[in-house]
């Protein structure tokens, strides 16, 4: 049964790349956290143009006991829209000891959309939730960074998600 998983996972994947077209395309890959979440991995494909990603996610809920595996709570495909504005700090004070670091961070947010569900009922509950967040990278057109990410709906805890984002 876990092959089946581990391949319907293999082939969501599939069909999103061959959605999106294969030219001038960037690989992202997301971990992050949460207070509910022990771990919120992506792997998407981002477009040409840098405005839309589309992958797939996979969550595993916060325990106390470590259980090893490749099979996650939820799971599903999931569409991020950038917005095109790139935002920096530029009026820091000149007394600010972080004034440096401050004026090199570059921030872009996005909204996005998933529908997740349960690996364990054969994804019949699947269930839209909404995000929206920010990457902060340390330079324009830098595509590593961190993410902070508010998510909600109805088969995820509503919260705040922290994590790295790498686009290659």
């Amino acid at each position: 049964m876990n092959c089946m998983r581990v391949l319907s996972l293999g082939t969501m994947l599939l069909a999103v790349m061959l959605c999106t077209g294969c030219n001038e395309e960037k690989m992202a890959i997301w971990t992050g956290t949460s207070q509910e979440t022990d771990l919120c991995a992506r792997a998407g494909i981002v477009s040409g143009k840098g405005t839309t990603e589309v992958g797939v996610e996979v969550e595993y809920d916060r325990t106390s006991d470590v259980e090893w595996g490749p099979t996650p709570d939820r799971v599903g495909p999931y569409v991020i829209f950038w917005l095109t504005q790139d935002m920096t700090i530029t009026d820091t004070p000149e007394s600010s000891p972080l004034k440096d670091v401050l004026e090199s961070l570059h921030a872009r947010p996005y909204v996005g959309m998933n529908l997740l569900g349960g690996v364990d009922d054969g994804w019949r509950n699947i269930q839209p939730n909404f995000k929206v967040g920010t990457m902060f990278t340390s330079g324009d057109g830098d595509d590593i960074g961190v993410y902070v990410e508010y998510k909600d709906g109805d088969s995820v805890a509503p919260g705040m998600y922290v994590g790295v984002v790498g686009r290659f």
